[in-house]
């Protein structure tokens, strides 16, 4: 904790502050689960990082930014060689990024711009090189960066959004005449069920779907998600993560899929899914339809989450329940420029670098580019 004359800062890592500090901005903006400690907690633990939420409060705002900070040094590319300890900060796997509380009427961006400094000088006492920001869609929170000093951003994809406040049927109408074909002809063949509490089993039988699925395509290693890692959303998230499957008369598996429900009751997230490709056209929009009949009318929003690139297969089928898209950004903040290229210098999987990595550090094919080729988990 510290407190000055003109802001109060605070970095916190007990889960009862952090729920504290966060239940005001709840009320705000109706988010909660990606920006919880149980939530970062998850990643916290399986990929032995730090979970910690930065407050600031200054007389016109307040903001909290929940991150995991990672060891720089624990890489095999720098592990011995670096003369100090350096870390970089992430949010986790989904959607976050700051949350603002503006005290007065409107957004004053020279204040905004002094919570950034203050946060930018904090993270380079900290030896913190580099910090990636994954945006909110709904929340549009990367709109407080709009002609700011520090943090870059850019526009990575769309994520298709349906609309539950609509009633079901217009949902259901909502939905592309052939992918309604696809999950009435699904629902002669599939039973689904749904639980919040699975077995082992069937979280094994999940993961079988989803890895097969990843082999499918071509998928990063980082991507093939040990069952550990599963398990905890269950244990963690308190009732807030579903697995949703599908079997045919026999009791095989055709697809599957993870969903995350906001316990603000305000959006639902198609997190992770695999299917069953032996078979000739596995379900997984009718996954999909029974977890939005089941819970229409508790949320306000299913977030299905965008394609691996513009207008890909993966892209489309999520389209075709919903017309209505969200642009999805990410962010990325260089605080230690000078370390962030000699790290950029010391990675052998670097040669030609095409641009200039300070002044546009999101033009790389990653962020931060130092860690190209030397990420092996998802944290």
């Amino acid at each position: 904790m510290n407190i000055q004359s003109s802001y109060y800062y605070e970095a916190v890592s007990d889960r009862n502050e952090w729920t504290r500090l966060l239940e005001e901005f709840t009320k705000k903006y109706m988010h909660y689960l990606m920006f919880s400690y149980d939530y970062y907690r998850v990643f916290a633990d399986e990929f032995n990082a730090q979970a910690e939420a930065i407050y600031i409060e200054t007389d016109s705002m307040k903001l909290f930014w929940p991150r995991l900070i990672r060891p720089i040094n624990a890489l095999d590319v720098f592990r011995g060689k670096l003369e100090k300890r350096f870390y970089d900060a992430t949010t986790a796997y989904g959607f976050g990024g700051p949350l603002l509380i503006a005290k007065k009427e409107g957004l004053d961006r020279t204040e905004l711009n002094k919570i950034l400094s203050v946060y930018v000088d904090k993270n380079i006492r900290e030896n913190i090189v580099s910090e990636f920001i994954r945006f909110c869609p709904l929340l549009e929170n990367h709109k407080y960066f709009d002609n700011n000093n520090y943090v870059y951003t850019k526009k990575l994809n769309d994520v298709v959004i349906v609309d539950l406040t609509k009633d079901i049927e217009e949902v259901w109408r909502g939905i592309r005449k052939t992918a309604r074909a696809d999950i009435r002809k699904a629902g002669e063949k599939f039973t689904t069920r749904i639980t919040s509490s699975p077995s082992r089993e069937e979280l094994t039988m999940f993961l079988r779907l989803y890895y097969d699925t990843m082999r499918r395509n071509n998928a990063s290693p980082k991507y093939f998600f040990p069952l550990s890692f599963i398990k905890r959303f269950f244990d963690y998230l308190n009732g807030y993560a579903y697995l949703v499957y599908a079997l045919d008369e026999n009791g095989v598996p055709g697809s599957s899929a993870i969903f995350l429900v906001d316990p603000a009751m305000h959006v639902a997230y198609y997190y992770l899914s695999g299917s069953n490709y032996a078979l000739r056209s596995p379900p997984s929009r009718l996954v999909i339809w029974s977890f939005i009949r089941f819970i229409h009318g508790k949320v306000r929003y299913l977030n299905l989450g965008g394609g691996r690139g513009k207008n890909d297969s993966l892209y489309l089928f999520k389209r075709s329940f919903s017309r209505y898209t969200k642009p999805y950004y990410i962010g990325g903040v260089i605080y230690m420029r000078d370390v962030y290229e000699e790290l950029v210098r010391m990675n052998p999987y670097i040669s030609v670098l095409g641009h200039d990595i300070i002044s546009d550090p999101l033009g790389s094919r990653y962020f931060p580019l130092y860690r190209l080729g030397l990420d092996r988990t998802i944290v």
